[in-house]
């Protein structure tokens, strides 16, 4: 609720959201192999990978229920994490119902609760069964990889009848992504279950003790998770800072931006801080000029106003249509960027959409919306 002449104002700031494609490569190797068809060893610097059976997977007649596993240990001989992926290379599946499928048990996060469906794939390709997975120096992970072709009830298998699939297991490296990037980098505090205190938001601040001070840092939202990537049913944790943070700061198209937290579909919340002759000075963090604030919408009668785009105001349901901006927001063909004319996309467009567009995420999308107490709403009163 809005008290009356009451108006809507926003410190120009603005919250970009970051695919995590910036900066991720996926490097591959030539391993060296020791040994023939059993406890075969493969090394790759760190990595010791031991094969306590054959690599390979090679059906030549398909049959109803088969199932095969491949059982291996992965120990990184370094002090130093390494991050890898599970591949099958040289694989083809010609079975056309899609009902071929594997799962992943170990000891470590990646423990799979399901099978998953291996691609359909006449010509040689390679599959990725897990990715970025970290291990710790001097670690040791074991896996266990079960293959099956199961009698399906939903799809008609009689094309698969005298079929083949084959494979090869193999470890490739990988580069950590930013989340893990991330958490390697900051005071990472696990999962926050205590949220009857606040966090200190500066650490000279006398109404809080060192205690807690020590608690400001990154923690794993409970119950967040990204989008499955491993089958289980649920992705990688999602994370953000809490309390007198100073190391989140990242710089990307030319200003420096504060890490708020990992995102839903794996991006990253960015809050704009200025250029970088400026980081973090609190008169340079308006995008408006300094120290700038202005009401994003001068008009406060009617519910439409309380967001950045709105629609017609005869319901709320056409409030909510976002086909009209606030004079902040400015229209999406504007590339005004100067003096009191400055608008949201006319500063995109100039300093943002001519090279970096493409990093900003489509699927992490966030507004606030208009929604009132029943019998509440209406377009003629304040608000």
């Amino acid at each position: 609720m809005k008290e009356k002449n009451s108006k809507k104002y926003i410190i120009v700031s603005i919250v970009f959201i970051i695919l995590v494609t910036i900066g991720i490569t996926l490097a591959y190797f030539i391993p060296r192999v020791v040994g023939e068809k059993k406890n075969i060893t493969i090394k790759l610097d760190p990595l010791n990978i031991i094969f306590t059976d054959s690599q390979s997977i090679n059906e030549t007649g398909a049959e109803l229920n088969w199932e095969e596993h491949k059982s291996f240990t992965i120990e990184n001989t370094n002090t130093d994490p390494y991050y890898y992926n599970i591949v099958l290379q040289n694989y083809t599946n010609n079975l056309p119902s899609e009902t071929l499928e594997y799962k992943i048990v170990s000891e470590n996060e990646l423990n799979m609760s399901d099978y998953k469906t291996l691609p359909f794939s006449e010509e040689e390709i390679e599959v990725t069964l897990a990715e970025n997975i970290k291990i710790d120096g001097g670690k040791l992970d074991e896996y266990t990889i079960y293959f099956r072709y199961p009698n399906s009830s939903s799809k008609d298998q009689t094309n698969d009848i005298g079929k083949t699939f084959q494979g090869k297991l193999y470890i490739t490296k990988a580069e950590p992504t930013l989340a893990q990037k991330i958490i390697e980098n900051s005071n990472y505090k696990g999962e926050r279950t205590k949220f009857d205190t606040i966090l200190p938001s500066n650490g000279n601040d006398s109404s809080y003790s060192i205690e807690e001070d020590n608690e400001s840092g990154l923690y794993k939202e409970e119950g967040a998770f990204t989008e499955d990537i491993n089958g289980d049913g649920k992705g990688e944790p999602v994370y953000y800072f809490a309390g007198n943070v100073t190391n989140n700061w990242v710089k990307f198209a030319g200003y420096y931006w504060r890490i708020i937290r990992t995102n839903e579909d794996g991006s990253l919340r960015l809050l704009y801080g200025g250029p970088e002759s400026e980081k973090g000075n609190s008169q340079e963090q308006y995008i408006g000029g300094t120290n700038v604030t202005r009401a994003y919408n001068g008009t406060y009668n009617n519910p439409r106003y309380v967001g950045f785009k709105y629609g017609s105001d005869s319901t709320l349901s056409n409030n909510r249509q976002n086909t009209d901006n606030s004079p902040i927001l400015g229209s999406d063909s504007d590339t005004t960027d100067s003096g009191s004319n400055v608008t949201l996309n006319g500063w995109y467009n100039q300093k943002i959409r001519p090279s970096f567009d493409s990093y900003i995420s489509r699927t992490a999308v966030y507004c606030n919306d208009r929604a009132v107490p029943n019998g509440k709403y209406s377009t003629s009163s304040t608000f």
